[in-house]
């Protein structure tokens, strides 16, 4: 089932809210390999 329309736009605002969060509590530098390493394991997951 599919999101739509302003559903899936919410659902990815949430999930950008989430990194920018953990960056900002963990004290972090934002690194885009380990974040595309995570998204491709959840993505596996959820196959």
């Amino acid at each position: 089932n599919p999101l739509t329309g302003k559903q899936s736009i919410v659902a990815l605002c949430r999930k950008l809210l989430n990194v920018l969060f953990a960056i900002c509590t963990k004290k972090q530098a934002f690194d885009a390999e380990r974040m595309k390493q995570d998204v491709l394991s959840q993505v596996q997951r959820a196959a």
